[in-house]
């Protein structure tokens, strides 16, 4: 493996979704800034933020650059600053997180994706870092999406969908499967467990169409007729419909009723903080795509609970049980957890398959020191297009707004 000292010294803009109230993206930067800066030897970092005030007085360490995402005056205003932000640093990093897709909104992919162009248009380097690609509902975004990432010099995805994904659209550039950013911070969240009377169970749910909060409610209380436990509510977003909390309180309050034992979490300053409360309890169950992930590198017997693609593919990366989220929900998680109870599994082979993963950053260092070796190709004329023909999306999106007309299938 070469050096990282023995190259050339670079700087680093780095784009995901800073800001946002969200623990998971949080823990994606601050991962992919300790990467960069010791595995890469790369000093000089920035960070696009939602929040650029609260970023600022968190990680004191990085430069920070606000970052509008709603296609407004503000946006157009600060398209100048955006302008001069990457002119300043010789790679922009795209990722990690589930930033290209369109499933909340039909304008995220080219929110993410402009400043990348608007970086090669200056002839800077642009990579996607360990991201997860998909799904792309509209046939508008997905021509648009596969033609600005042929303009990337390097590209990793976090899980074989987003590779297959890709495929599909048939993108031409060379596509190398990676990992989430969190499994990077393996080593932080291996603390011994305080001493305990009753085994504590570790939960983080998020709104989500067809979940039933009663059924599974009613599987924990089930459950709790047999084997005495409490459990413990953590909540990973904020900014969601009324955030996580809401919900969660919610679950507290019904397993209250039923005589079960729970503690809710205050909602964290330090994300890092939130990970080290994961590893106090002895089973978890996740919703939250990343708060599985902490769990398993906890070395947490851990359940998935599957709203989406992206948490199944987790699921079957780190050879976990995966709980759809339908009907049979509370006949589900009673079974996989009175499994846990009954065996007393321990979580030794899920964190044994998370250290697997996590090797895998070995590979991505000798990747991305060779990219960064690498003379970026130059498209800028390319880039000039794709960036008039992401405003004609905007201004056509803008008026059908305006006048009324609702489309769902660009």
């Amino acid at each position: 493996m070469s050096d990282p000292k023995a190259v050339k010294p670079l700087s680093v803009l780095v784009l995901g979704l800073v800001g946002a109230d969200n623990t998971g993206d949080e823990l994606i930067s601050i991962a992919t800034e300790r990467f960069l800066r010791d595995r890469l030897g790369i000093t000089h970092i920035g960070v696009f933020s939602l929040a650029p005030a609260r970023t600022a007085r968190q990680r004191q360490h990085i430069s920070v650059y606000p970052f509008h995402r709603r296609f407004d005056r503000t946006w157009l205003r600060s398209l100048g600053e955006m302008i001069r932000t990457v002119r300043r640093y010789d790679l922009l990093m795209l990722g990690g997180g589930g930033l290209l897709q369109d499933v909340h909104s039909w304008a995220t992919p080219i929110q993410f994706l402009m400043p990348g162009l608007l970086a090669a248009l200056l002839g800077k380097r642009i990579w996607i870092n360990n991201l997860g690609i998909g799904p792309l509902r509209r046939k508008t975004n997905r021509r648009f999406t596969a033609a600005a990432l042929e303009l990337y010099d390097l590209i990793t995805v976090r899980d074989d969908y987003s590779r297959r994904y890709l495929a599909e659209l048939k993108l031409k550039n060379r596509v190398t499967l990676g990992m989430d950013p969190v499994f990077w911070l393996r080593n932080d969240f291996r603390i011994p467990k305080a001493e305990r009377a009753v085994p504590e169970i570790g939960i983080s749910l998020r709104y989500w169409p067809g979940f039933e909060l009663e059924s599974f409610t009613r599987a924990l209380s089930q459950l709790h007729d047999r084997y005495q436990f409490k459990c413990v509510l953590y909540p990973f977003e904020e900014a969601d419909s009324g955030g996580d909390s809401a919900l969660l309180q919610d679950l507290g309050n019904r397993l209250e009723q039923l005589g079960v034992d729970y503690q809710l979490l205050p909602p964290f300053r330090d994300p890092l903080d939130l990970c080290s409360a994961i590893n106090r309890v002895d089973y978890f169950i996740g919703m939250r795509y990343h708060s599985v992930i902490t769990a398993a590198i906890s070395g947490l017997p851990v359940i998935a609970l599957a709203y989406d693609n992206k948490v199944s593919a987790l699921g079957d990366l780190l050879v976990i049980p995966l709980i759809e989220i339908g009907p049979d929900l509370e006949g589900e998680v009673v079974r996989e957890l009175e499994w846990f109870f009954s065996s007393k599994r321990p979580g030794d082979d899920v964190t044994e398959r998370g250290m697997s993963i996590a090797a895998k950053e070995t590979e991505l260092v000798e990747l991305f020191q060779v990219g960064l070796t690498t003379t970026p190709v130059a498209h800028r004329l390319r880039a000039l297009g794709l960036l008039l023909t992401a405003a004609g999306m905007i201004l056509q999106m803008g008026i059908r707004k305006m006048i009324g007309i609702k489309r769902t299938s660009v």
